[in-house]
Protein backbone atom coordinates (compact mmCIF):
# COMPACT_ATOMS: atom_id res chain seq x y z
CA UNK A 1 0.00 0.00 0.00
CA UNK A 2 1.22 3.52 -0.74
CA UNK A 3 -0.01 6.60 1.06
CA UNK A 4 0.91 10.17 1.93
CA UNK A 5 1.22 11.49 5.49
CA UNK A 6 1.02 15.19 6.29
CA UNK A 7 2.88 16.51 9.34
CA UNK A 8 1.58 19.24 11.62
CA UNK A 9 3.93 21.73 9.94
CA UNK A 10 2.27 21.00 6.57
CA UNK A 11 5.09 18.98 5.00
CA UNK A 12 4.15 15.68 3.44
CA UNK A 13 5.98 12.38 2.95
CA UNK A 14 5.04 9.32 0.89
CA UNK A 15 5.32 5.82 2.34
CA UNK A 16 5.04 2.29 1.01
CA UNK A 17 4.00 -0.36 3.49
CA UNK A 18 4.26 -4.16 3.38
CA UNK A 19 2.66 -6.49 5.91
CA UNK A 20 2.30 -10.22 6.52
CA UNK A 21 -0.02 -12.04 8.90
CA UNK A 22 1.54 -15.08 10.59
CA UNK A 23 -0.79 -17.96 11.43
CA UNK A 24 -0.39 -21.11 13.47
CA UNK A 25 -0.99 -24.73 12.37
CA UNK A 26 -4.79 -24.32 12.46
CA UNK A 27 -4.69 -20.99 10.59
CA UNK A 28 -5.42 -18.89 13.68
CA UNK A 29 -3.83 -15.45 13.36
CA UNK A 30 -0.92 -15.14 15.75
CA UNK A 31 0.82 -11.88 14.86
CA UNK A 32 1.64 -9.49 12.04
CA UNK A 33 4.89 -7.93 10.94
CA UNK A 34 5.87 -5.53 8.21
CA UNK A 35 7.93 -2.62 7.00
CA UNK A 36 7.31 0.99 6.15
CA UNK A 37 9.58 2.63 3.55
CA UNK A 38 9.83 6.37 2.80
CA UNK A 39 9.34 6.72 -0.99
CA UNK A 40 9.06 10.53 -1.12
CA UNK A 41 12.09 10.88 -3.44
CA UNK A 42 10.70 8.27 -5.84
CA UNK A 43 7.31 10.01 -5.96
CA UNK A 44 9.04 13.30 -6.72
CA UNK A 45 10.99 11.72 -9.58
CA UNK A 46 7.79 10.23 -11.01
CA UNK A 47 6.13 13.64 -11.01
Amino acid sequence: MEYRLVARDGTSRWFQEYGVVITDAIQKRRYMYGTMVDITDRKGAEA
